[in-house]
């Protein structure tokens, strides 16, 4: 059986957006730390630019930007909201931290 090396499977996973970018699944419940499949593939997507330097490329290109960002934005703006304590602790209910003596 062959395994992919991280980058690999980056590209790979790119590559498979770029020719389907409406089959991403939505990323209501997940944590920032489980995007990290997600956020290393929009810095792959980023880094390779549209296909060509054409109307169509550009914006095929910009809405799978958008595409990505949707689904990285309610992620992100959640752990945002979180204080420090309760994303220490990986929860979402306040924490009482208590200093030491």
């Amino acid at each position: 059986m062959h395994f992919l090396q991280p980058t690999q499977l980056i590209e790979h996973l790119t590559d498979a957006f770029e020719r389907s970018p409406d089959k991403l699944a939505p990323t209501t419940s997940a944590t920032l730390s489980e995007c990290v499949p997600l956020l290393a593939m929009a810095l792959e997507f980023v880094g390779r630019g549209p296909a060509a330097l054409t109307v169509e490329a550009v914006e095929t290109y910009r809405l799978g930007a958008v595409k990505l960002l949707e689904h990285l934005r309610p992620v992100i703006e959640r752990e945002a909201d979180l204080t420090f304590g309760e994303w220490a602790i990986g929860g979402t209910e306040p924490v009482r931290l208590r200093l030491a003596a």
